[in-house]
């Protein structure tokens, strides 16, 4: 599954800026958006999440396939593999180019892939390290920089490689789902020199009813910290808002459903489905009131809609429906696209 934007969709949850240039239907005075969630606290993970699906591409096609019509991602210029760990496991460099752009972003920098549990990446219960080195992303309309460092955990649940779902049925090749984690922390140093760390707590189901055209991608929280003094399930991230140093925690009250509706692994891949929530400690209005925000997806807005945008859960997906109380009487809706 190549450069598909599906689960990068699923970082929008982490901005609230996405509450910006949408449609709205309020039952109360439209409401300025918290600052404290903007746009940078996004970016970083719209960043993270875009390397690892790289990462995910050329362990599964390169590594685990061999794949010999196999094509980097946009941006990796090579990939050394000479030297090897402790283990004398191979380690896998992804040097990404600065004069390379994509989607209006220079990526530099390199991503070492290390085996680190188990005798190949696609054995079951085996570990591999994702560590950014010296990385850095610069989006070229706004100008902004992010640098990103550390390492986490890549861990193989069932065995074997995403690809293997979409086999035929009764090959040897062929699983009957595919589940992987990505676990860890990483540090985010923003423009204006601000450092977060980002908490990660993913898992990534793929299944299928019959070649590529029947797969799904399921995305699951895996982590229950305390939040508040209460503990939360399923959370998938955790960590500061870049302005106001407010804690967060982001959840799946039902998990992120992508469907592919074309027939090669380049999809397309639609989100049809899911439900996730913002939890902060930030009053987002009024002096009190909740600090949870809702995200639904499988909405579809034609921009025409009326009364409101309806919940499709197919092809046609292409909105969140984003809903945050205000106060107690005063509640407010806005449906941003994909």
């Amino acid at each position: 599954m190549k450069k598909s934007n599906c689960v990068i969709v699923l970082y929008l949850i982490a901005c609230l800026p996405i509450l910006l240039s949408c449609t709205k239907e309020e039952t109360g005075p439209a409401k300025s958006v918290p600052s404290q969630l903007k746009q940078d606290d996004r970016s970083a993970s719209v960043e993270t999440n875009q390397i690892m699906l790289d990462v995910t591409d050329f362990i599964g096609y390169k590594i685990g396939k061999n794949e010999g019509s196999y094509t980097l991602p946009c941006g990796i210029l090579r990939v050394d593999s000479a030297t090897v760990n402790s283990n004398n496991k191979k380690i896998y460099n992804l040097y990404y180019d600065d004069k390379i752009i994509c989607n209006e972003k220079i990526r530099k920098g390199y991503v070492s892939i290390q085996l680190k549990k188990g005798n190949s990446y696609g054995e079951k219960d085996a570990e591999c390290s994702i560590t950014f080195k010296d990385f850095n992303i610069k989006i070229i309309d706004s100008e902004q920089t992010i640098s990103i460092v550390g390492t986490v955990t890549h861990t193989n649940l069932s065995g074997g490689y995403h690809w293997q779902a979409a086999q035929p049925i009764g090959t040897a090749l062929y699983k009957d789902s595919v589940q992987t984690t990505i676990t860890g922390k990483l540090s985010v140093k923003h423009t204006n020199g601000e450092v977060r760390e980002k908490n990660y707590s993913q898992k990534r189901t793929w299944k299928s009813t019959g070649g590529w055209i029947g797969m799904s991608i399921r995305l699951s929280g895996i982590s229950e910290p305390v939040f508040k003094g209460s503990p939360v399930k399923n959370v998938i991230e955790s960590s500061k808002t870049l302005i106001g140093y407010n804690d967060y925690v982001i959840f799946m009250k039902e998990d992120y459903l992508w469907k592919s509706y074309g027939e090669t692994k380049a999809g397309p891949f639609v989100l049809v489905n899911g439900h996730s929530c913002i939890e902060t400690d930030i009053k987002l209005a009024l002096n009190s009131g909740p600090e949870t925000i809702d995200i639904e997806a499988g909405y579809r807005y034609t921009g025409s809609d009326i009364p409101t945008p309806k919940k499709v859960k197919n092809s046609s997906s292409n909105a969140f429906k984003i809903y945050y109380p205000l106060s107690e009487n005063i509640d407010e809706i806005i449906y941003q696209y994909y």
